[in-house]
């Protein structure tokens, strides 16, 4: 976001509850926060009016689906071409996610895969883009851990005002 926002104690209460289940109800986070149906409706409107609440999501097993692999590929793109490497990344079937990043790579890659030799050729796709100066690739272990609610835990409520100053 590039204006700074202002939100409340109640905004930020509103925010957490949706972000531990975006199918809460209003009648749900109405008891929980101490306001009507239709306050809590107004609010989340104006959130999603100022960008704060961009959209809601589901999780989904992506090893019912076959892919029981995640990787992520550390991408060393010539600067003059990393616009169009992002944007041939992101059209192939197996990523989830690609970014720009800061460091020694330039992109980063998020793919599903259904085994390891998937995850080689996505790699050599990549690596025979031109422009592409060398590719890293980190295998995930385990399950994905999600914890969006994270992202409100640098707030300190206990100094935010009713207006949502700090």
């Amino acid at each position: 976001m590039t204006n700074e926002v202002h939100l409340d104690k109640t905004d930020l209460m509103i925010l957490g509850i949706l972000i531990k289940d975006a199918r809460s109800n209003l009648k749900e986070i109405s008891k929980k926060c101490g306001l009507t149906a239709s306050a809590v409706l107004k609010r989340t409107k104006r959130l999603r009016q100022e960008g704060i609440i961009v959209g809601t999501s589901i999780s989904v097993d992506a090893k019912v689906f076959g892919f029981p692999f995640y990787a992520t590929l550390l991408i060393d793109a010539a600067d003059s071409l990393e616009p169009r490497i992002k944007k041939t990344v992101r059209a192939m079937e197996s990523v989830i996610v690609c970014a720009e990043s800061i460091g020694r790579f330039n992109l980063c890659a998020l793919i599903r895969a259904r085994n390891i030799e998937d995850i080689r050729n996505i790699t050599a796709m990549i690596k025979n883009l031109k422009g592409i100066k060398r590719v890293a690739v980190n295998i995930w272990t385990g399950e994905p851990y999600y914890n969006y609610s994270k992202t409100l835990n640098h707030v300190d409520i206990a100094k935010v005002d009713d207006n949502g100053r700090s």
